[in-house]
């Protein structure tokens, strides 16, 4: 356990001869995937597969030019489209937003062994927690599943935190991941072919102790050294219990209907749990203001087909709330709340980017926000032909955009996580996807024994955001 932990805590960047033993072990792997076992891959598949690899090399050909080498291409012009809210709701453009994708490429992609995450190949998950990276998933092994996790510190790109349950006895996958710091994580775990959920503590790499927690229960939040853990053991039933850092149960509280909580902020009097509520079918935005003791101080429901995704605490009092809306188009609004009245609303409706190359795509749901300067800064996932960018907003307090731009990611097929963190005056972005190299799938004299879709390698990047000149208003 000690040899396959230490791997993955080394101090310095790997060698040349580490990474060429890397991928003759990864195409070693593929290789036996393709002679070890054979998989009858249907005629959906096979399309799939065939519009995947078409994708991919055209983003080849026609990506970003300063990561591929090639002739430099007009910068990427984003414009906002007309709101169809009302006029008090608009959120107002200072002026024309535009992105010079050299600007992404200056600052490179982390493509060191470190990030290569092939090893999750189900089911990752990426978030952010206490201003780590964490990525949680699960591998196979025949009919087994071993739950995996690594932690990554933003700042150095480096995985200082890692366990594969293989090694541990335990069989199932992560369903979230909770940083306490460097060397101790508490993990959601669920057990094969069950409900079953148990929070584990780990400490060095190794499972300390476990708590069986209610069936169902998938996302974990720490705020002010206590540990949320939200569960549905049952239809229409959500449980919230909470812990201290050591696991020691503090209290709990039940809801007779659906929750799905995205985080829990702390102000130093009261915690703000944020997310949805389900009813018929539909989201609707959500946030409570619980005490220390778990008292409900007031309650906020939002609009329907609409859930808050981050909320930030602001030093005079207010709360503001990051959402997407699904009501005819996929929107992002800003939300003002102060003790739990509505003060105001910002929509943001979809940008249009328009590229040469690529043609026409739209931004889509947020994924993520972080706070830097007078501001915050939000990740918005992309829709084709551009999945595999990420369109950032600079957004002031008051809910006006100050500046938007892209960040590509070639390597990708699709970003499908998304999560920022900031560290020490910087912010940094992670996504993970899906890799695609022709050379992978091994196409001539195949027959049925080709790979399906599950068996393309996972990869996590991780780069520094290069914010544009002059959005802060100081």
């Amino acid at each position: 356990m000690k040899e396959r932990y230490n791997k993955y805590m080394m101090d310095k960047q790997p060698s040349e001869d580490f990474i060429d033993q890397l991928k003759e072990k990864m195409q070693c792997e593929l290789r036996r995937k393709k002679y070890g076992r054979r998989v009858v891959v249907k005629g959906a598949v096979w399309i799939a597969a065939v519009v995947i690899v078409l994708f991919a090399a055209l983003r080849t050909l026609f990506g970003s030019s300063e990561i591929l080498d090639m002739p430099k291409q007009e910068p990427t012009v984003l414009t906002v489209q007309e709101s169809e809210g009302p006029e008090e709701n608009r959120a107002q453009v200072d002026k024309p937003v535009t992105a010079d994708q050299s600007d992404s490429a200056s600052m490179g992609i982390i493509t060191n062994p470190i990030t290569n995450t092939s090893a999750f190949n189900h089911d990752i998950s990426l978030g952010v927690s206490n201003d780590y990276f964490v990525a949680s998933g699960f591998s196979r092994e025949g009919d087994s599943r071993y739950p995996m996790y690594a932690v990554f510190d933003p700042i150095t790109q480096r995985c200082i935190n890692y366990l594969d349950y293989s090694v541990e006895g335990f069989s199932g996958t992560f369903k979230a991941a909770a940083v306490i710091d460097e060397n101790n994580v508490l993990a959601i775990r669920s057990e094969d072919e069950s409900f079953a959920c148990e929070l584990d503590f780990i400490s060095d790499g190794s499972v300390d102790n476990s708590i069986r927690l209610p069936n169902l229960s998938f996302g974990i939040f720490q705020s002010n050294e206590r540990i949320f853990i939200n569960s549905c053991p049952k239809a229409k039933q959500t449980d919230l219990d909470v812990f201290d850092a050591k696991g020691n149960w503090l209290w709990k509280m039940s809801w007779d209907e659906s929750i799905r909580f995205a985080g829990v902020e702390y102000d130093g009097l009261n915690y703000y749990a944020y997310g949805y509520r389900m009813e018929n079918e539909e989201n609707h935005a959500l946030v409570m203001c619980l005490s220390e003791n778990g008292d409900i101080n007031w309650r906020y429901d939002g609009g329907d087909r609409e859930a808050f995704i981050k909320a930030f605490v602001m030093d005079t009092g207010e709360l503001l709330l990051l959402g997407n809306s699904y009501v005819k188009k996929y929107n992002t609004f800003l939300f003002k709340l102060k003790d739990g009245l509505s003060e105001w609303r910002r929509d943001f409706f979809p940008s249009v980017v328009e590229d040469a190359a690529l043609g026409q795509a739209t931004t889509k749901m947020a994924a993520s926000a972080v706070k830097h300067k007078d501001g915050m800064i939000v990740a918005l996932n992309m829709g084709y032909p551009r999945a595999n960018s990420i369109a950032l907003r600079y957004v002031s307090l008051d809910g006006d955009i100050r500046d938007e731009w892209i960040e590509d990611f070639p390597e990708l097929n699709s970003c499908t996580d998304v999560a920022l963190a900031s560290r020490e005056g910087n912010v940094y972005l992670s996504v993970s996807g899906s890799v695609v190299e022709l050379a992978d799938w091994g196409w001539e004299d195949k027959g049925d024994d080709d790979l399906i879709i599950a068996d393309i390698p996972k990869h996590i990047f991780i780069k520094r955001v290069s914010v544009p000149e002059g959005v802060s208003a100081e």
